[in-house]
């Protein structure tokens, strides 16, 4: 093993995976990024409630099995709605405690970026909306994007 990965740009992993050391968020980061998208295909959405993965199926369990630890990095947010305040909150291992939240304030859309929020392998993720407003939320989507970490 090398002594100090610091010192290269890049390494595969015995994995066969491609890191490369963020110096921003201080770790080594998997060069791919994936993505996991959540949706509800309703035009009135009211109350709190989960969002379905991939749009397959909607159910409080429907969620992503994370395979190795990983890192949010970014997350967008958009709806049909241009005149409604909610909030996407993010779970995981089928809890109700909040992990991570993004609030919309009479926006369709929102990206935020540059986050550094782990996750392990075996996390479970889910999304649900929580939309307090007098009007309701249409089509949202949330796109989360993350990568791979090691500790290499």
């Amino acid at each position: 093993m090398l002594k100090n990965l610091k010192e290269y740009m890049f390494f595969q992993a015995p994995d066969g995976i491609l890191y490369n050391f963020d110096e921003g968020r201080s770790k080594w980061l998997s060069v791919n990024r994936e993505t996991m998208t959540f949706s509800v295909n309703a035009k009135k959405i009211s109350g709190k409630r989960y969002m379905a993965l991939n749009g397959i199926f909607y159910s409080n369990s429907s969620g992503k099995k994370l395979l190795r630890d990983a890192v949010i990095t970014t997350i967008g947010v958009q709806t049909g709605n241009f005149q409604c305040t909610f909030d996407i909150n993010i779970h995981k291992n089928n809890s109700d405690n909040i992990i991570y939240s993004v609030s919309l304030l009479n926006e369709p859309s929102k990206i935020i970026e540059n986050i550094n929020f782990d996750l392990n392998k075996n996390d479970y993720i889910q999304v649900s909306l929580d939309n307090s407003d007098v009007v309701n939320v249409s089509y949202p989507e949330i796109i989360i994007e993350y990568c791979w970490r090691t500790t290499y």
